[in-house]
């Protein structure tokens, strides 16, 4: 039942396994992923705990209950939870490639986090995620060391299709266009097995409704960019709505943003299948997703095709790929006709830059 996305039925399911026999770990982990997709974290936080205690000896829960530490704003928790479970499983690279991540985004340790991804080589030579995070780290520590033969491991990699190669990462590394096209295919291959949403052909007959899809709607550079955006759409011809799966830092920025859309929905640890019928429900007619290939991107939310006509901008100046969107914002510079073909989409060209800037900041 979770795996076919049916969360409320499968917490159900687990809860009578519960009332039979309280030691059931299996149960009580399936009933933590149910209540974190459904962005019940508290009660995830204590189901997977209990998940972790009564079966020490599996990896995956102990993964589980950081993953929730994390949800709730813990990352210190998180991180001893990660370190013990390691003491006992120190061979796990889905457990250390999760503290480096944990190190890395929430710590902000790079040095410490090279080090584990590293690790996760060593013991995973093929591990294309961990290749793409040292890669990238190691771009930004400025550490050299080895960097051509990461960079041919990585160009080797997106030619055989090996998976968790970032088309993200890939970008600030010597390839082709063709390249980057490939590596974006590949990273989202999987997304094929998602079904879509039947596809709504015909388009609001007053207003467009057109929704922006964001993890950033807060103190970060999208919101510093696009605010003026949102603010000054057509609201005779245009009604818009902001879609956010990103944290709300209670800045002045994340309040402008909230009002200058005319529906601004908060689904932060919401399930993407969730997030796609949210989006279809309220009828967008013009998807704008403005995250691409970047962290903490919903690429299941477009592969589910919510919305008619769907658009990338602003957040990844690569191709998307993958059948995920249908046009392309850019320029004549970013992306000049001679270079369409290497990308999948339709390319819709500004006249001059295709980076809104928000002329009301200093």
């Amino acid at each position: 039942l979770h795996a076919w996305g049916r969360h409320a039925e499968s917490e159900e399911v687990a809860r009578r396994v519960i009332a039979r026999d309280s030691t059931y770990a299996k149960a009580w982990f399936i009933v933590a992923l149910a209540l974190q997709t459904q962005g019940r974290m508290l009660e995830s936080l204590d189901a997977a705990t209990r998940a972790a205690s009564l079966a020490p000896d599996q990896p995956g829960y102990a993964g589980l209950r950081a993953q929730t530490e994390i949800g709730i704003g813990a990352p210190d928790k998180a991180r001893r939870t990660l370190e013990t479970a390691l003491a006992r499983h120190p061979m796990s690279t889905p457990l250390r490639f999760e503290l480096a991540n944990l190190l890395q985004y929430r710590l902000s340790d790079p040095v410490a986090s090279a080090a584990e991804y590293a690790h996760v080589l060593r013991v995973e030579p093929a591990h294309g995620a961990a290749l793409s995070q040292l890669t990238f780290l190691n771009g930004g520590l400025a550490d050299w060391r080895g960097r051509d033969d990461l960079v041919a491991r990585y160009r080797a990699g997106v030619a055989a299709g090996t998976p968790g190669l970032s088309p993200f990462a890939f970008l600030s590394l010597p390839s082709t266009r063709a390249e980057q096209r490939k590596c974006a295919q590949n990273w989202a291959a999987d997304l094929a097995m998602i079904e879509p949403l039947p596809r709504r052909r015909v388009l609001s007959a007053g207003r467009l409704r057109i929704g922006y899809l964001s993890g950033d709607f807060h103190s970060h550079a999208t919101a510093f960019l696009a605010a003026g955006l949102f603010e000054q759409h057509d609201r005779a011809n245009f009604e818009v709505f902001g879609y956010s799966t990103g944290p709300d830092d209670r800045t002045p920025m994340r309040a402008r943003v909230v009002r200058a859309f005319d529906r601004f929905v908060d689904l932060r640890n919401r399930d993407p299948l969730a997030i796609a019928d949210a989006i279809r429900g309220d009828t967008v007619d013009i998807l704008v997703d403005l995250k691409g290939h970047t962290e903490g991107a919903m690429p299941i939310v477009l592969a589910r095709h919510p919305a008619p006509i769907q658009v990338h901008y602003l957040g990844y100046p690569g191709t998307v790929a993958a059948g995920l969107v249908d046009y392309l914002i850019g320029d004549p510079f970013v992306t000049p006709p001679e270079h369409f073909d290497d990308y999948a989409e339709a390319i819709a060209l500004l006249p001059d830059s295709y980076q809104v800037n928000d002329r009301v900041r200093p």
